[in-house]
């Protein structure tokens, strides 16, 4: 089964804040809520196409308590993501597996576009997981997709949070006059 997504929103910085921005893959976990610790593996091309990094990710799993009573609880998991592609300016997308490799990936890709004096951020998410295990997640994890985009939607509303607050301060007063 794949889940696509894709969301937009509007930052007030220039293109090319945004983009040094998310182009630097060690500060995913400053905006992606479920990002703990990134490490870089490989460095990539001069753009940075080929990286490797090896992501722990903030999971919620299933757990027997001492009644043997199933619960959530909060732990880390392992993902690997490879970047597929950087056109300055313009795209960054990467591909993303979950480590040890059980099927479950995902391609996800940030495209820029300028907006007056701020950036049109646009998002996409496609992920990809087996119909078997798709199909016992959602017996499980009710409401698996909303909650999902939510989280999607939170992660593009703190990027825009984060690069504004470090715009410079003559960047956000303007008043366009």
């Amino acid at each position: 089964m794949a889940t696509q997504w894709k969301g937009s929103v509007r930052i007030g910085a220039p293109v090319d804040e945004v983009f040094a921005y998310l182009a630097d893959f060690k500060r995913h976990a400053e905006w992606d809520e479920s990002t703990a610790v990134v490490e870089q593996l490989e460095a990539g091309d001069a753009h940075g196409v080929g990286a490797k990094f090896k992501v722990q990710e903030h999971l919620q799993t299933l757990r027997s308590d001492a009644n043997a009573r199933t619960i959530m609880r909060p732990s880390v998991g392992l993902v690997g993501w490879e970047v597929r592609e950087v056109v300055p300016g313009n795209r960054i997308a990467w591909h993303a597996y979950s480590i040890p490799r059980f099927g479950v990936t995902a391609d996800f890709a940030f495209t820029f576009a300028p907006d007056g004096d701020g950036t049109m951020l646009t998002e996409s998410v496609e992920i990809h997981v087996p119909a078997l295990l798709d199909a016992a997640a959602r017996k499980v994890f009710k409401r698996l997709d909303d909650k999902q985009t939510a989280q999607w939607r939170r992660n593009l509303d703190n990027i825009q949070r984060k690069v504004e607050r470090t715009a410079p301060a003559h960047e956000l007063a303007h008043t366009g006059d």
